[in-house]
């Protein structure tokens, strides 16, 4: 069975139509997902990263052995390179 409408068969049309009206809330509902990911990134992510960064060079800064240094170096070194990651991920994101 057919749509017809004043003599014309409407059918693609109207199924086209519905397609369409399928893949816009589509589209709408992963766009409001993307916008979630990329405020948690930015903000739920960043601000424990930061606290880390600010400790971490606040304990480099205290009397360590060269032992504890060293660990502190490369956990500020790591903390640094995630938050740019984030940052990026961040940035596409928007």
């Amino acid at each position: 069975m057919g749509i017809f409408c004043i003599g014309y068969n409407i059918t693609e049309h109207i199924d086209t139509r519905s397609r369409l009206n399928d893949a816009t809330s589509e589209i709408a509902v992963k766009n409001d997902k993307l916008s979630e990911i990329g405020f948690m990134q930015s903000h739920v992510i960043r601000k424990p990263l930061a606290n880390i960064i600010g400790l971490a060079g606040i304990m480099s800064e205290t009397d360590l052995d060269e032992s504890q240094k060293s660990i502190m170096e490369k956990m500020l070194s790591s903390a640094e390179e995630l938050d740019l990651v984030v940052r990026e991920i961040s940035d596409k994101a928007d």
